[in-house]
């Protein structure tokens, strides 16, 4: 009796394991709620192979005020996946009076993002070999420019702040 009830009795435990992890991981907001449930996404961004979501940081976890970008990914088996978090703390002396700066690299590719913290900035722009990338400000919180390459050291000179008078200011003092 042993031999036959022991493997079902393992199945069934397996297949509940797998059944809460798959719908606790459901979704990308339910996949970062599992990693930290004391803060929610501000906004979700779609890139590379699955999206961003942008929280503020925990302040059980975090000493430091500010913003935590979380990449996730949908697998076939698990459901959305945590790959790679990316900090933009708001002391830190990363980007300008007008935007902040942090990135993150995953699958070739480069997310570049901030807090916008005047009201003034029409985009971020990022130039390099001739090439120029321009930030997606819809939202009134923060910006972000997907980058189709690795990038992990930026010169400062290559980014700048567009605000919406026209004039340019350098997104690094």
């Amino acid at each position: 009796m042993w031999l036959i009830g022991s493997p079902i009795l393992v199945l069934i435990i397996l297949g509940g394991v797998w059944g809460y992890e798959y719908e606790s991981h459901s979704t990308p907001t339910k996949s970062q709620e599992s990693y930290d449930s004391n803060v929610l996404p501000l906004e979700t961004i779609p890139f590379s192979k699955g999206v961003v979501l942008i929280t503020t940081t925990d302040p059980r976890v975090s000493k430091e005020p500010g913003y935590m970008a979380w990449y996730v990914e949908k697998t076939k088996l698990w459901g959305w996946r945590l790959k790679v978090k990316s900090y933009d703390l708001l002391n830190s002396r990363n980007g300008s009076m007008e935007a902040s700066f942090a990135s993150m690299t995953v699958n070739g590719k480069t997310f570049a993002w901030g807090a916008i913290k005047k009201p003034n900035v029409q985009e971020i722009v990022y130039r390099q070999n001739g090439k120029t990338y321009k930030s997606h400000t819809d939202q009134k919180e923060f910006w972000d420019i997907s980058l189709p390459f690795n990038q992990t050291v930026f010169h400062h000179s290559d980014w700048t702040v567009k605000l919406k008078n026209g004039s340019i200011v350098p997104l690094f003092e």
